[in-house]
C-alpha cells in the first residue's frame, strides 16, 4: 500500500503523459482496497481514475454506493463508436419517485459487445457488492446496450442474505430490462411491465426518444 500511494504521488507530480500511469495505479490501489474492505477509499481511487464524479456528501445512506465497482463512465464511447454514450445525466436523480445515485456504469460484457470489441473490456459478472443492511425493496436502475427478443434472460442478480441463503433474479428483456436506444415510446417488441423512468428526445430531423433505466 504504501508503495502504490507513492507511486500515486509521484504520477500525479508528473507531467501530463504520466496519465496513464497514474490511472494504472490508482486502479492497483482501488482494487487492494477493496480486498481489504475499506471501500470508501476504493470508490475514491477507482472514481479519479475513471473519470466518474465523487459521491455527493448529501447522499443518503440508503442509496447504495457503487463507487468501487463502477467500470465505466457515462461519458465511455461504447463499441468504439463516436458519440455512442450512455445519456442518463449524473447526480442524485429522482426518478419515477425514487431516488438515485447516479455516476457511473457498472458494464458487463454480452455477446453483441463482445463482437464488436477489439478487445474484452467488461466483465461477465461483477461479485460482491455489499448490501449491509435491512431492505423491503431494492430498486435496480438499468438497461441493455443492444435489444434481444422479449423474454430472454439476459443476466441474473443473486443475493446472498444474512442467514446464508440466497435469492437468484433473473433479468428478463423486455420486462426487466430494455434496449436504451430503444426507438419509439415502447421501443422494439413492442410494450414492458416494467417502468421507463427517464427518456431523451434524440437531436436531429427526426427526434426519438432513448428508453433508459427500467425500474
Amino acid at each position: 500500500m504504501q508503495a502504490l500511494s507513492k507511486a500515486v504521488e509521484l504520477a500525479a507530480a508528473g507531467p501530463a503523459t504520466n496519465g496513464d500511469t497514474l490511472t494504472a495505479t490508482l486502479l492497483t490501489r482501488a482494487a487492494l482496497l477493496l480486498r481489504l474492505g475499506r471501500l470508501e477509499e476504493a470508490a475514491i481511487d477507482n472514481c479519479r481514475a475513471r473519470k466518474i464524479p465523487a459521491r455527493e456528501p448529501q447522499a443518503p445512506p440508503n442509496l447504495l454506493d457503487l463507487g468501487p465497482f463502477y467500470n465505466a463512465a457515462f461519458t465511455e464511447e461504447m463499441a468504439g463508436t463516436a458519440g455512442n454514450v450512455w445519456p442518463l445525466p449524473t447526480g442524485l436523480l429522482e426518478l419515477d419517485g425514487v431516488q438515485f445515485d447516479v455516476r457511473g456504469l457498472v458494464q458487463l460484457s454480452g455477446s453483441e459487445l463482445e463482437r464488436v470489441l477489439t478487445e474484452r473490456r467488461y466483465p461477465t459478472s461483477v461479485p460482491g457488492i455489499p448490501l449491509k443492511g435491512r431492505f423491503l425493496r431494492l430498486h435496480c436502475l438499468g438497461a441493455t446496450a443492444w435489444s434481444e427478443p422479449n423474454g430472454k434472460i439476459v443476466g441474473r442478480c443473486l443475493v446472498h442474505y444474512s442467514d446464508g441463503q440466497k435469492a437468484e433474479l433473473p433479468m428478463v428483456y423486455g420486462r426487466d430490462v430494455r434496449d436504451y436506444w430503444a426507438v419509439g415510446p415502447q421501443g422494439p417488441g413492442g410494450p414492458a411491465p416494467a417502468k421507463v423512468v427517464w427518456t431523451r428526445p434524440e437531436p436531429g430531423p427526426a427526434p426519438c426518444p432513448r428508453l433508459a433505466a427500467p425500474l
